[in-house]
């Protein structure tokens, strides 16, 4: 299902909660020791150190590969240089450890993987619907690592480090206020 926190209750995107599956993060002790994370965490850390906290938008709906063919439903980032800027930081240092798989950068927020649906036009239709919707905004206070693990029903995801941004508050918590119901904590 998509989050609620971003969408609401509207009744044509939980018609389709049977086709989404929300990308979940797992609890862990955030601690992996791992000679990768270490060999980057240093990095990580120093390209933090250099970006400032930035505002950060929600804005507009898609999918990959296509609506039509959606394989993962996201929500979009309105233009954000500072964003732009840390995105490229972390993929110039990370070039030795991991290659793009795209040359052009499309910032986004993964917020569902899709199962094989009943009504795939429906579907695109309802994602299409939410493609200029604006969803909030937060501010990004950290860079964080995660840990990808393939699983049979997806992806699971799992915080392994967290680096603050220049200025970031005590707690490490950026706030996330959605235009269409209530507020939460989010992590990036």
């Amino acid at each position: 299902m998509l989050p609620r926190s971003i969408i609401g209750e509207r009744p044509e995107a939980r018609a389709l909660d049977d086709a989404l599956a929300a990308v979940k993060e797992e609890k862990g002790n955030g601690k992996k020791d791992e000679p990768a994370v270490d060999a980057h965490a240093s990095r990580l850390a120093a390209v933090a150190g250099r970006h400032a906290c930035f505002s950060v938008s929600l804005r507009g709906a898609g999918a990959f590969p296509s609506p039509d063919f959606a394989r993962a439903v996201w929500v979009g980032i309105g233009e954000s240089a500072p964003f732009v800027s840390l995105v490229r930081e972390v993929r110039d240092q990370l070039a030795s450890f991991r290659k793009e798989e795209h040359d052009a950068l499309q910032i986004h927020l993964t917020v569902a993987r899709v199962r094989p649906p009943k009504n795939r036009e429906q579907l695109a239709q309802v994602i299409r619907q939410f493609s200029a919707e604006g969803f909030g905004s937060f501010v990004a206070e950290r860079l964080v690592l995660y840990e990808s693990t393939l699983l049979g029903a997806g992806a699971a995801y799992r915080a392994v480090r967290a680096f603050p941004l220049k200025a970031a508050a005590a707690d490490g918590v950026a706030s996330y206020s959605p235009s269409v119901s209530g507020s939460k904590s989010e992590s990036l």
